[in-house]
């Protein structure tokens, strides 16, 4: 079994799992990220993830998850109303790591999320996703995130469906939202992108 260095682990190929109403800091990840149930979801809920930037293996997210974590399928996850708070990484990571990471670098294996209603501040970027497909993010708020090159919420390739929406965006040093195939080589489609507040970030990125 892979060692993980987390404030909570989910094993892979766990289920029905609920996180409520906890202080999650000054780890190196806060929560590795298992659900592989249609019908019993994850939900990560009323918790603070702060400044869980010690050094390790994908460290600096708030919650992470790639098809190892997962055990290959990340399926039914709520997160909503949580605080991210300065979360960015520490040695052998950018720096700039995401307050949410989906980063399973199989197609298909992330779907059906739902990230509502959380507060992102100080991070790397609020979302990092890329081999996803029927992902929400409503009425969140992202704010002075630290990666200018790429964007608050930020979609590397082979996203669908995905629903942005009701979000507040700004005081970001890069785009809001910035789409393309850094990750994984096929486009994304089907984004609906209605009724964001998306302001004072800059358009500067490489």
């Amino acid at each position: 079994v892979l060692f993980r260095s987390g404030g909570i682990v989910i094993a892979p190929n766990e289920h029905g799992t609920h996180i409520l109403n906890n202080i999650i800091q000054n780890n190196v990840a806060g929560l590795y990220l298992s659900n592989n149930s249609a019908t019993d979801p994850a939900v990560i809920q009323y918790n603070v993830f702060q400044n869980n930037n010690n050094n390790g293996d994908n460290g600096g997210r708030g919650i992470y998850t790639d098809a190892g974590v997962s055990g290959g399928n990340l399926t039914n996850v709520t997160i909503d109303s949580n605080f991210f708070f300065n979360n960015y990484g520490g040695t052998d990571t950018t720096g700039l790591e995401a307050a949410i990471g989906l980063e399973s670098q199989t197609a298909n294996a992330q779907s059906d999320i739902r990230i509502t209603n959380n507060t992102m501040e100080g991070n790397g970027k609020g979302l990092l996703a890329y081999n996803v497909t029927d992902l929400t993010f409503s009425g969140n708020t992202v704010t002075t995130s630290k990666d200018q090159w790429s964007a608050a919420v930020r979609f590397e390739g082979n996203a669908s469906n995905v629903t942005i929406e009701d979000n507040n965006v700004y005081d970001n040093p890069g785009p809001a939202v910035r789409i393309d195939e850094k990750d994984a080589a096929q486009p994304s489609s089907d984004f609906v992108i209605n009724n964001n507040d998306f302001y004072g970030n800059s358009n500067a990125y490489a």
